[in-house]
């Protein structure tokens, strides 16, 4: 739990003594990893975000190859009418892919998929229907 103070304790095994090193790795609880987390996007610019800590999930890639770690984001149209997502912003340090789906976590259909549309960013076109 952030902020909250640990105590480790290390001993020697059969009376053993020697000196020894301690390697402490944070992977952080990624709440938008699966489909079931997405993070509510509104139009402008969100962010940043990252992914590190994430992990591949399903279903495959429309596009782009390697992918393994993805996370997930949502957004709800407020009226009918084309939209445009991209991640050719400043602050993107990675080479993204981006894919858009409709319908549900357990039964999603794709709509749109690119890999490096603006060098290594990605960018997506597609018709939305309000809500």
């Amino acid at each position: 739990v952030q902020g909250t103070t640990y105590l480790l304790r290390v001993g020697g095994f059969n009376a053993a003594s020697g000196t020894f090193g301690i390697n402490v790795a944070c992977t952080p609880a990624i709440p938008n990893n699966e489909c079931t987390g997405a993070i509510a996007l509104n139009v402008g610019t969100n962010g940043p975000f990252g992914n590190a800590g994430s992990t591949a999930s399903a279903p495959t890639w429309g596009c782009g190859s390697g992918v393994t770690k993805d996370v997930w984001f949502s957004y709800t149209a407020s009226a009918n009418g084309p939209i445009s997502v991209n991640t050719c912003t400043a602050t993107r340090t990675i080479d993204s892919v981006l894919q858009a789906f409709t319908g549900s976590c357990a039964s999603l259909t794709s709509i749109a998929c690119n890999d490096d549309f603006c060098s290594t960013g990605s960018q997506l076109s597609f018709a939305a229907a309000t809500g």
